[in-house]
């Protein structure tokens, strides 16, 4: 009995290390991402110059179409500009910026950086204190 109770609980340890490490290497990818330019044919899809976001997405997704009407209503209050992209037709596209999973919105400043990511669903309140964000540093540079 106790050698199976020591044999579980090296198996729950290696699946936390691993899921530990995976998360890291996201993570690192992630932020190696953040600074980087929009490639032309996604800056192409955002009308004019300022912040936008660029949410990446699946059909099938509960918590995309949660986030579709949380950027519906930033795009209406705020004035944002937003890029939608299936992260599933456009895989090359979400690899490039180490999107792993769905909803995610990649925050773009006027001179079309990625200046965040956030992978997973994020609230109105988190976006547009995002967006707040981008505007306070568009106008400082200006």
């Amino acid at each position: 009995m106790l050698e199976r109770t020591i044999i579980a609980l090296i198996l729950i340890a290696l699946v936390l290390i691993v899921a530990f490490a995976v998360r890291a290497r996201t993570r690192r990818r992630v932020d190696q991402a953040v600074g980087t330019s929009l490639p032309p044919a996604l800056a192409a899809r955002l009308p004019g110059r300022g912040p936008a976001i660029v949410y990446f997405y699946g059909p099938h997704c509960a918590d995309c179409r949660r986030q579709s009407a949380v950027l519906e209503r930033l795009a209406a209050d705020q004035g944002i500009a937003v890029a939608r992209v299936d992260a599933a037709s456009e895989s090359a596209l979400a690899g490039k910026f180490a999107i792993m999973t769905v909803p995610s919105t990649l925050l773009i400043n006027a001179a079309g950086q990625v200046r965040a990511i956030n992978l997973g669903f994020r609230p109105y309140d988190t976006l547009r204190a995002h967006v707040r964000e981008l505007r306070e540093a568009t106008a400082d540079v200006a």
